[in-house]
């Protein structure tokens, strides 16, 4: 009985230490070998295994992924008006070129300005019967400008409108503009929102414009602006806006509307032009017309209504 109990503790043991010897011993030597083989087979296939933590670079390259699949007409509209890529890049311009080419700008600008100064010279008539038209007492030196009455739409000293432009079944825009000035000099600020259903997504596009405000007899008024445009959707850019708004009232109560801009953030363009009617007595009269607002290949047009209030 003991000589059973001796062979079988006899066989643990050698059972155990071979078991060692075979899988344990060439890891702990650090030497590959064929008893290392099945420890290396479950390993390999521990390497092979999925990983239930991934790499942080792998889960920001499938949420970019994800996001590019689901990118929706605003998301397409802001990378087309404010790609970074656009932009002309000169890094290996030299100051003696910067300097040449600002030489060559003054040059171009003069010469520019006296082909121009016919031009210059209506545009001042025109500031300068701006001024004639906000004036308290119709002047006899100008009979054929006539004060300006509370509440008309051409030169306003407060301006405010505010509409809603269906641009697609999943995409529309809230708009909102003011305008503050007095005689030729006035400042204006417009704000839209755009909202998309699905894939969910919201976009602002912020102008604000320093105006020089020009009348000319009886019923015709044109601007000329410049100032910026900021877009805001997952990012914020913006860039140099240029706007020359006509305003056309033959009759007291109707008025004719044309605005377009201009405009470039990070080389690339963006177009706008609203063109609408306004009908309604002084103070406050109702706006509706089409708006088409463009960037590369990616438009948000659409009609749009709403209503005016003017002093």
């Amino acid at each position: 009985m003991v000589s059973c109990k001796k062979t079988w503790l006899y066989g643990v043991v050698a059972c155990v230490t071979a078991f060692t010897f075979c899988f344990c011993q060439p890891v702990f030597a650090g030497r590959p070998g064929p008893r290392q083989m099945p420890l290396l087979l479950i390993g390999s296939a521990a390497k092979s295994a999925p990983s239930s933590e991934k790499d942080p670079k792998d889960k920001r390259k499938k949420r970019k992924d994800e996001e590019k699949k689901e990118e929706g007409k605003l998301g397409e509209f802001e990378k087309e008006a404010t790609d970074g890529e656009a932009k002309v890049e000169k890094e290996n311009q030299t100051t003696l070129d910067d300097i040449e080419s600002f030489i060559e700008f003054v040059e171009t600008t003069a010469e520019v300005i006296e082909a121009l100064s016919p031009v210059l010279e209506v545009m001042a008539l025109g500031g300068e019967w701006s001024w004639v038209r906000i004036s308290r007492v119709n002047d006899p030196s100008f009979p054929d400008i006539l004060k300006r009455l509370p509440g008309e739409t051409v030169l306003p000293f407060i301006n405010f409108e505010i509409g809603y432009q269906d641009v697609e079944p999943n995409v529309e825009a809230v708009d909102a503009r003011v305008e503050l000035g007095y005689g030729p000099l006035a400042i204006q600020f417009r704000e839209t929102h755009y909202e998309e259903r699905n894939p969910f997504d919201r976009l602002d596009i912020i102008q604000w414009h320093v105006l020089y405000r020009m009348w000319y007899p009886r019923f015709f008024e044109i601007d000329i602006g410049l100032g910026s445009t900021i877009i805001h959707g997952d990012n914020t850019d913006s860039g140099f806006s240029l706007t020359l708004p006509i305003r056309v009232q033959p009759l007291w109560w109707a008025c004719m509307q044309f605005r377009p801009s201009v405009s470039s953030i990070n080389g690339n363009p963006i177009n706008q032009l609203d063109v609408g009617i306004s009908i309604g007595p002084r103070h406050m009269n109702i706006r509706a017309g089409y708006r088409w607002v463009t960037s590369g290949r990616v438009s948000l047009n659409g009609p749009f209504f709403g209503v005016a209030f003017c002093f």
